[in-house]
């Protein structure tokens, strides 16, 4: 999928994934996050969203969030073990994850990590 069907303000758009940062889940609702900053809701629930947009630009955090990992800034240490992903535009709440997790992320992402 290249494009998907959003409601703004009671109006129907057509984004290109390109332009979504993040799809979050909340209260059994999903909306999408464009990279300006627009939010839009999606009739899809997460599974769906995740099986239609590119499989190498998004990626499942958890059950409430997938990301355009071109929306990842960076990482920064919470815990020992635990980091926060630092998105943009900046989701609300912290987005945790443990040390595989975040392995798996920057593997993905294909990043090189130095510490």
């Amino acid at each position: 999928m290249s494009r998907i069907w959003a409601t703004v303000n009671n109006r129907i758009y057509s984004i290109h994934e390109d332009r979504i940062a993040y799809f979050l889940s909340e209260k059994n609702q999903s909306f999408g996050i464009t990279k300006s900053g627009v939010k839009f809701n999606s009739k899809l629930d997460l599974s769906k969203l995740s099986n239609l947009v590119s499989e190498s630009k998004f990626y499942r955090i958890n059950q409430e969030l997938l990301v355009n990992t071109t929306s990842i800034v960076g990482f920064e240490k919470y815990f020992e073990d635990t980091s926060v992903i630092k998105l943009r535009p900046q989701l609300t709440a912290d987005v945790l994850i443990n040390k595989d997790q975040e392995a798996n992320l920057i593997q993905f992402m294909g990043i090189q990590y130095f510490h």
